[in-house]
């Protein structure tokens, strides 16, 4: 195994992706959480990396089970019981609350995430320590240098992420489920409206696999989101 390369795991309603970046080459497999088949062989076959190897594995977990607060007002008591709230008690006794520090912003970024979710990984990797984090704390975290305004979207499945900052300030970081286009032009222009936001190549990027899809990208276009510069993505 070369050294420099690392497992990624993303967690979401949808399953797990594993994922490896090593040398300009990106090698990516996703599964659902009803897969049973031996991640041991997948590792060496696909990825060339070994169970023994991987002591410790980042984590990303992508659901809307998260809360931003200033550091200032963080207590643990407070938002794990508003976290409870928002999922319903429930749901939220089969999930754990991890937290992610925000430095730029001088805030917390508090998740759940499932029991269960961990539990399976914990089994599909027994030699590992797991450092978690979340989707949207880790780009508040890569897009905090960007000091003018900025809109940047995200599209995983069913969940749309956006971050807002205007005149070097933090205003939206929040997601939002979709159903369809016109569900999440309408979300992104309210926001533009909201904030008297103005929308240019410079100021706003979105992205996400959904947008390969041409009639989705079609859709969005007729419904005047900035799109010109999404296949240079790819």
């Amino acid at each position: 195994m070369t050294l420099s390369k690392k497992l990624h795991i993303s967690l979401s309603d949808e399953g797990l992706t594993l994922s490896t970046f090593h040398l300009l080459e990106k090698k990516e497999m996703k599964f659902d959480w009803r897969n049973n088949e031996n991640f041991s062989l997948i590792l060496e076959n696909y990825f060339q990396l070994h169970l023994v190897d991987l002591q410790e594995i980042e984590v990303n977990i992508i659901n809307d089970k998260f809360l931003l607060t200033p550091k200032e007002y963080f207590s643990n008591l407070f938002i794990s019981d508003f976290l409870e709230k928002a999922i319903g008690g429930k749901n939220s006794e089969s999930c754990e609350i991890h937290h992610q520090e925000i430095e730029k912003e001088e805030a917390i970024f508090s998740f759940f995430i499932q029991s269960q979710w961990k539990d399976y990984i914990a089994m599909k990797f027994p030699l590992s320590t797991f450092k978690y984090s979340h989707f949207l704390g880790n780009q508040l975290i890569q897009t905090s240098k960007f000091l003018r305004n900025q809109m940047h979207v995200w599209i995983e499945k069913e969940l749309t992420f956006v971050i807002l900052r205007k005149n070097g300030k933090l205003h939206i970081a929040n997601s939002y489920k979709y159903t369809n286009a016109i569900e999440l032009a309408y979300y992104l222009h309210a926001i533009r409206e909201s904030f008297d936001f103005i929308w240019t190549n410079d100021t706003f990027s979105i992205q996400g696999e959904k947008l390969f899809e041409s009639t989705f990208f079609d859709e969005l276009k007729s419904l005047s989101i900035p799109l010109q510069n999404i296949h240079e993505q790819a």
